[in-house]
């Protein structure tokens, strides 16, 4: 249900539920690839002064960076220290300038760590939620990864492929599952770099608002040559609301 607020205070208002449309983002960012800055860009239509907020993890304790930087238009807006602190949300300011505007990201924490940022007009709290998907081991032979957003959302996902010792061999680029849409293929197809024979899978997602991204994988058994469905685990999820009284 929609409630209609009036004559409220300006600083009520910017604490509503009815979350703004972010500048940038959600989007996350992780460990698997190549040691170097992440870098992306987005348009800014009049220079303004924003707030970055910065989700290190999953919310549940799992995922979380021990360093690293954020970069926005020149300015650093995060550094080590900050992904140290006992919490795992936090807020930066950053002077935004007219047009095209660099994000530039180093993530550091061993393999399987993530953050996620949003920038958002100052006075107002993100409406997103994170969260990661594991299938605990698999095999090459017969795999299939299905994944369904269950969000109202667009979900930005990335897969990532662990070998036996648990070391990153292979992962996706990010993409994009549209609002309840869904995905189905053969485990090749999405990757991009590295390859994969056995091991363990995980899929990192961020999008605005709440509702779950869910898996299942179709893996095959060697020894009974038998394909099977698998639900991927919740390994962690966090829904972070514009409303700062929930």
């Amino acid at each position: 249900m929609r409630f209609v607020r009036f004559a409220l205070p300006a600083m009520l208002l910017s604490l509503s539920a009815a979350a703004a449309d972010p500048l940038y983002g959600p989007q996350s960012f992780d460990t698997a690839g190549p040691a170097v800055p992440n870098h992306d860009t987005f348009d800014v239509s009049a220079a303004t002064t924003a707030l970055v907020w910065i989700q290190n993890g999953d919310g549940e304790g799992g995922a979380r960076a021990t360093g690293g930087q954020v970069v926005i238009a020149g300015q650093q807006v995060a550094s080590g220290a900050d992904f140290t602190r006992p919490g795992d949300l936090f807020a930066k300011a950053v002077a935004l300038p007219k047009g095209t505007v660099p994000v530039d990201v180093v993530v550091e924490g061993g393999e399987g760590v993530m953050i996620t940022l949003v920038v958002m007009p100052l006075g107002q709290r993100p409406e997103i939620a994170v969260g990661r998907l594991i299938l605990p081991h698999a095999t090459s032979s017969g795999l299939t990864i299905a994944l369904k957003n269950g969000a109202k959302h667009v979900r930005r996902v990335k897969v990532v492929f662990y070998d036996d010792d648990g070391d990153v061999v292979a992962w996706s680029h990010r993409f994009e599952i549209p609002p309840h849409g869904s995905l189905s293929a053969p485990f090749g197809s999405l990757i991009n770099e590295g390859s994969f024979s056995s091991g363990s899978i995980e899929v990192l997602w961020a999008g605005r608002g709440g509702g779950r991204l869910f898996g299942q994988a179709t893996v095959h058994d060697d020894l009974t040559g038998v394909d099977s469905v698998v639900e991927m685990q919740h390994a962690g999820y966090k829904r972070v609301d514009a409303d700062t009284r929930r």
